[in-house]
This record gives structure tokens, sequence and C-alpha cells, in this order.
């Protein structure tokens, strides 16, 4: 969804291909480690967001080398 997001902001921007590109894959990434950090201290769900943290980084072993050949 974040790259659906970045791929409509860029059309309306007018920005050097790298920084276009640069954008695009940083969209890409996982969630970070905070995620599960924050549960934690407030007393919420952190297993969930542990697991969904590590589905995010699975994922992307798949998702970014597509998008980055897409890209090229």
């Amino acid at each position: 969804m974040r790259l659906l997001i970045v791929f409509c902001l860029l059309s309306f921007v007018e920005l050097p291909s790298v920084v276009e590109k640069i954008l695009i894959i940083m969209s890409a990434m996982p969630a970070a480690a905070n995620t599960s950090i924050f549960p934690r201290i407030f007393d919420s769900d952190y297993e969930l967001s542990s697991k969904l943290i590590a589905s995010s980084t699975l994922f992307s072993l798949i998702s970014i080398p597509l998008i980055i050949s897409f890209l090229d």
C-alpha cells in the first residue's frame, strides 16, 4: 500500500530518477523493530507485532529484489 502511495505522489513531483528510485525502495522496506517495542511498553499484544515484523521481513526478501528489477 505504501508503495502505491509513493508511486502516486511521485507522479506529481519532478525529482531526479535516482531520488525517485531511493524513495520507492525505502517504501518497500520491512517494518522497523520499534514496532514491537511500543506494544511491550504499553502492555499491548507485542507477540502479534513481533510476528508481523517477521512476516514483513520475510516478504521483503522477495518483494525488494522484484521492485529493484522493475526499476532498472
